[in-house]
């Protein structure tokens, strides 16, 4: 019984980390919410999961929220004031919060890494906020964006960010049970 639970054990720590792999996406977008009913403030973090292989660079991130709320970029970024439309992406969103830098520029997202200070002030959070961004580089190898594949574009829906709980919860009731089969032997 003791092999039996052990061995189950570790099959499920196994496929947590496999779970966890398999998920990683070309580029993502997670927002934190500060301040109070009425003046809420979305403070953007954008993450590029892009091997360094791909060397793609993000260089234009575009958010779904209004353009008459009050934004401010992340530092070397600006306020892109052409606006975006339909047009640029596959879903027929309409992005009015558009940041952009240079994107041979030094403040660009490179593969692997992440940068936040995109703030958006809002009255209501909104319960789906959708993103566009764009990069460019060397030749894109995945299949999942649109335009070229040296300036790949990419949509998703921003998350809220948060403690990855199934893999902490899954790890924590692992503990947890295994303390319990422990006191219960030593009681035996």
């Amino acid at each position: 019984m003791k092999k039996l639970a052990l061995s189950f054990i570790l099959a499920l720590f196994v496929l947590v980390g496999i779970s966890q792999n398999a998920q990683a996406i070309p580029v993502e977008a997670t927002y934190t919410a500060s301040g109070s009913s009425g003046n809420y403030t979305l403070d953007f973090t954008l993450h590029n999961n892009m091997t360094i292989a791909d060397d793609q660079s993000i260089y234009f991130f575009a958010i779904e929220l209004d353009r008459d709320l009050s934004v401010s970029p992340a530092t070397g970024w600006a306020v892109w004031n052409g606006g975006a439309s339909s047009s640029y992406g596959t879903t027929g969103v309409t992005y009015k919060s558009n940041f952009t830098t240079s994107y041979l520029g030094p403040d660009a997202v490179g593969s692997g890494e992440s940068l936040s200070g995109f703030n958006i002030h809002t009255a209501v959070i909104p319960t789906t906020i959708h993103f566009l961004v764009y990069a460019y580089g060397g030749n894109y190898s995945g299949t999942e964006h649109f335009s070229t594949s040296t300036n790949p574009g990419f949509e998703g829906i921003a998350t809220a960010a948060s403690v990855p709980e199934p893999s902490t919860l899954l790890l924590l009731g692992s503990g947890l049970a295994g303390l319990g089969f422990v006191r219960r032997r030593f009681k035996k």
